[in-house]
């Protein structure tokens, strides 16, 4: 008759066998805990172009920005563009004007980022703003944290009107995050005011794919915005405009919710040594076992 000590021990080793055989067909171990569905904030955005400081002549005439979104799957990856085209007025004469192009980025999980700028199809160099005039421009910006491009040499003819054109793309990847976040795209209008004068400002988002949850548009208790929305084959066309009057407004934007109701997975990696260790450290423990167990009978 099999003892019920004997049935605990071979049940035992049966279960060692099987997790080891399951180690080194594996070779990884897989944990899965519930995450929190809680939603963190992330966001990203441009300010209107600002004048450096001593350049208070020039004039802000036109500005165009468009925002090019592919956004197939809220959980997997995110392409955009911003494309800003600005027509610059000089009164005096031709001089190399340095403009500052404000860029706000709190995200965690992007892949690659790139700039560029031209004024009249020449490239412009882009340089990144010491931190004694940012602490003057961030108390004229809103509540977002800001870093100022720089783009130099910016020749502006006298007596005419200069084109300026600023490129930001960035790719993000959010298959790599753990929290669902609320993402937001903005562009802040109300920089614009910096400028001596201004005429005409757009701004038009153009969002293939997944859309947003929430936009800036009219309401009862902000109707000074305004939003034209276009529905199109694969998205939706959202567009702002100001036409020779005050922009009274601080921002535009577009907001995603980016979820995470997936258990989070922590992945342990198990080499050779790691089987060693744990075989040992087994045997031991039934070394132990039979030596307590012979001592019972020896002395029992």
């Amino acid at each position: 008759m099999v003892s019920k000590r004997s049935t605990k021990k071979k049940l035992l080793c049966s279960i060692l066998i099987l997790f080891l055989s399951l180690l080194i067909s594996t070779k990884s171990l897989v944990f899965h805990t519930q995450s929190q569905f809680e939603f963190f904030p992330d966001y990203l955005g441009l300010a209107s172009i600002v004048p450096f400081q001593g350049q208070e002549n020039l004039s802000l005439i036109n500005s165009e920005i468009v925002m090019r979104a592919e956004f197939d799957d809220a959980t997997e990856e995110m392409s955009f563009h911003y494309e800003c085209n600005h027509n610059i007025s000089n009164t005096d004469a031709t001089n190399n004007a340095t403009i500052v192009v404000p860029i706000s980025v709190v995200l965690y999980y992007y892949v690659s980022v790139a700039y560029s700028a031209y004024v009249n199809n020449t490239a412009l160099v882009i340089d990144v703003l010491e931190s004694e005039y940012r602490t003057e421009l961030d108390q004229y910006l809103g509540d977002y944290t800001y870093e100022y491009i720089l783009l130099n040499n910016t020749e502006l003819q006298g007596n005419s009107v200069t084109t300026l054109s600023f490129h930001m793309s960035f790719d993000i990847d959010f298959s790599k995050g753990r929290s669902a976040k609320i993402l937001t795209l903005f562009y802040e209008v109300g920089a614009i005011n910096l400028w001596e004068n201004y005429q005409n400002k757009s701004v038009e988002y153009v969002v293939s794919g997944a859309q947003p949850f929430n936009y800036s548009d009219y309401s009862a208790t902000t109707p000074e915005r305004k939003c034209t929305v276009t529905y199109f084959e694969t998205g939706t066309d959202y567009f702002w405009h100001w036409e020779n009057e005050e922009i009274i407004e601080e921002t535009v934007y577009a907001e995603w919710f980016i979820p995470r109701d997936k258990p989070f997975t922590f992945l342990v990696n198990w080499d050779l040594y790691s089987y060693i260790a744990l075989t040992i450290f087994s045997l031991f423990v039934v070394f132990v076992n039979r030596t307590k167990r012979n001592r019972r009978r020896e002395y029992g």
